[in-house]
């Protein structure tokens, strides 16, 4: 990639011709690496807000094997990453149990959706269905819902 020329540039463009047009297997390729880059840095930086580190924050959120966590409003939101409809989501129930709000996330590949989850025996809570494309959408979402 060229160096900073001071020339102002379509990002696509220069997207295109470092990675290849939108649909080949290159540019799928850096699409997902770059999402994966993102992704993880928002996530470490949301730690590093709630001045927790990685164990602190698996001790103090709960035993369940969450995803995700994104602390939001000094909140811990627990996010499972499911690829299908007909997903369990046991371990964020068990994590929903112990945890005073009531706000989980499922990113999947189905429609945007706030369902109340009433699960036997366990407290109630309201899960927010975000499609993958939408994960940018994320604070906005929590914000409007908390």
């Amino acid at each position: 990639m060229q160096t900073n020329d001071h020339q102002i540039r379509d990002y696509s463009a220069v997207l295109e011709a470092e990675y290849g047009a939108h649909g080949t297997p290159e540019r799928a390729k850096f699409d997902e690496e770059a999402y994966v880059f993102y992704t993880s840095h928002i996530l470490v930086e949301t730690r590093k807000q709630a001045r927790l580190t990685q164990a602190e924050l698996a001790k103090r959120g709960s035993t369940a094997e969450i995803d995700l966590v994104y602390q939001f409003d000094g909140k811990i939101i627990p996010i499972e990453v499911k690829s299908g409809h007909n997903s369990r989501l046991k371990s964020l129930h068990q994590f929903m149990d112990e945890t005073s709000h009531d706000i989980a996330v499922r990113i999947w590949t189905g429609k945007y959706s706030i369902d109340e989850v009433k699960p036997r025996n366990n407290k109630t809570f309201r899960l927010i269905n975000l499609p993958f494309y939408m994960i940018s959408a994320l604070p906005d979402v929590l914000k409007n819902n908390i």
